[in-house]
């Protein structure tokens, strides 16, 4: 697709996801490998073998999504990924620059995308609308690049699991509550209940919800908890507080969640909401303010 000059209007603000070079090294680590690597997998599987067309990543970090729709379907499939943090990008970007596929990464806010109107056919979103600035423009600009009857396609976390409890109680422990909060964010949220609303006021229609789950599986377990804190914005509120308070946090984290190793893995059950939408054929809202 064509891509248009918008200018630079990346979001900004609390709520923004965005991590400095080395901490989406172990973003890409570990994170990707214990839980959206599954996801992406599993949200795959409940699509089954529909057409995906042209593919809109939003919010596509190092680009997961992407590389599993391209070992599932092939090289042929077109995928735009596009991402607030130009660190996610360029991983993504790197790390697809080996794979015969159809790969195309900006680095933008998911409300003012450098794409043509009506350009995809399906648009992904995982995990990433827990941080939208704007959740109803930034649905208004997806509606805008989608196809009439394209299809939208997100994934929410549904509930703080123990490993979710057992960090924010290490967090507040040892860091503040701040971080407390923070290590809850991908799951304090009321979007199960808002979407629905959100979705039909911006022009969307046959709203369809279904429970997934994954197991978090989290290897070499000292290690790999660190990994998980430092692949996130926990990582500098922890290091700012000074040297062993790492290793306390992860004790903390290892004593609470005890009955759930497995020799030398954290195996925890992690479950998601898959919400699937098609983009309806008319809108007067906000998506047709934009001429792309």
């Amino acid at each position: 697709p064509a891509a248009v000059s918008r200018g630079d209007q990346c979001v900004s603000g609390e709520n923004r996801y965005e991590l400095e070079e080395a901490a989406v090294t172990a973003y890409e680590l570990q994170k990707v490998r214990s839980i959206f690597r599954p996801l992406a997998e599993a949200t795959l599987t409940e699509l089954g073998a529909i057409r995906l067309g042209t593919v809109l990543d939003v919010a596509c970090g190092t680009g997961v999504m992407a590389r599993v729709i391209r070992e599932q379907r092939g090289p042929t499939v077109p995928i735009i990924g596009v991402d607030v943090s130009s660190g996610m990008v360029a991983a993504a970007r790197a790390l697809s620059s080996d794979l015969d596929g159809r790969f195309e990464w900006h680095v933008a806010s998911v409300d003012a995308m450098p794409l043509e109107a009506g350009c995809v056919e399906t648009c992904f979103c995982q995990q990433g609308v827990q941080y939208f600035s704007n959740v109803g423009e930034a649905f208004a600009e997806i509606r805008r690049v989608l196809r009439a009857d394209g299809r939208l396609v997100l994934t929410v976390w549904t509930q703080a699991n123990a490993y979710f409890r057992a960090q924010s109680a290490a967090m507040r422990r040892h860091v503040g509550e701040e971080a407390a909060t923070k290590a809850l964010a991908p799951i304090s949220h009321s979007l199960s209940t808002r979407l629905p609303d959100i979705l039909e006021v911006e022009g969307f229609r046959d709203l369809g919800v279904k429970e997934i789950s994954i197991m978090r599986v989290i290897a070499d377990v000292e290690r790999g908890i660190a990994e998980d804190i430092d692949g996130s914005p926990l990582g500098p509120l922890v290091r700012a507080c000074g040297t062993g308070t790492m290793r306390r946090v992860v004790d903390d984290i290892l004593a609470d969640c005890a009955d759930l190793f497995n020799g030398t893995e954290l195996r925890v059950p992690q479950h998601a909401s898959m919400v699937t939408a098609i983009a309806g054929r008319s809108h007067t809202g906000k998506a047709q303010q934009h001429s792309g």
